[in-house]
């Protein structure tokens, strides 16, 4: 073998090295970075469920608060409490910056988890998280075991709606699509 292509593969090794170093340093420390699932210590099973805020309201953290309410409740009957009373599980809502653009960190706390949004779109984007990660069963809900830190690797988000394949997209009815969306 050639030195030049001796010295082209230590190159390659060493910039890896390096890029894999920068990836978990600074204030760019993703604990999950592929979004892989980190089960909690237990999966918590909820017959009542309150939703706070940690941040100062507004009409937009309000509006989020009550779409993650009616789907829970649409799909355990439960109707969570959104003035804080007292539930057996508990959902904090906050806006922790730090975390990167459109990011978010779902961790647990006492009785329930914290969802922090770096902003007001990764805080969305963690509740949607936390609803397709939760389990439902008729008058409970089992909180979401994954855990970590999401962070999109690209500024561009969207749906592709496959119709193909005879999937929910092909055959729902288009009021379940609008629902949906």
């Amino acid at each position: 073998m050639s030195t030049t292509g001796l010295n082209s593969r230590r190159f390659v090794s060493a910039l890896i090295l390096a890029i894999s170093i920068m990836g978990i340093s600074g204030q760019r420390l993703i604990a999950n970075p592929l979004g892989a699932p980190v089960p909690s210590t237990e999966p918590t099973a909820c017959r009542s469920l309150a939703i706070r805020f940690s941040t100062a309201g507004s009409p937009l953290y309000e509006k989020m608060a009550k779409i993650l309410a009616t789907r829970v409740e649409e799909r355990t009957g439960i109707k969570p409490e959104l003035s804080g009373g007292e539930a057996s599980c508990s959902v904090e809502l906050t806006i922790q910056e730090g975390i990167g653009a459109e990011g978010f960190r779902i961790e647990d706390v006492p009785h329930g988890v914290r969802i922090a949004g770096n902003d007001q779109l990764g805080l969305l984007y963690g509740i949607g998280k936390f609803l397709r990660s939760s389990a439902y069963g008729e008058g409970s809900i089992t909180l979401a075991s994954w855990r970590g830190i999401s962070i999109p690797q690209e500024p561009f988000r969207g749906i592709y709606f496959a119709t193909h394949f005879f999937n929910f997209y092909h055959e729902a009815p288009v009021g379940d699509i609008e629902h949906y969306v």
